[in-house]
């Protein structure tokens, strides 16, 4: 019974090491998951700065634009008048 016995307890080594090198690599990987989820937020928070950003400059054009259409707008207009006294 003694050589089963220590067949048993060797097997039982074994199994004991394996685990161990399983929940050592299940601690690498959450290490990495975690490194990972860290990069993909700051990225999130980059890419919605920029598209704030991105949103910002084109309000800008379009009131630029609004503003140099009135403009264009009020010339049309007036040229008559400025060119009448003149005439």
């Amino acid at each position: 019974m003694e050589p089963h016995s220590n067949d048993t307890l060797v097997a039982l080594g074994r199994l004991e090491g394996k685990l161990d090198v399983l929940v050592s690599n299940q601690s690498q990987q959450n290490s990495r998951v975690d490194g990972i989820e860290s990069r993909t937020t700051r990225l999130e928070i980059d890419v919605s700065t920029i598209q704030a950003t991105r949103a910002q400059s084109r309000d800008w054009v379009a009131t630029a634009i609004s503003v140099v259409a009135a403009l264009a707008a009020l010339a049309a207009i007036a040229t008559p008048f400025i060119g009448g006294a003149h005439g």
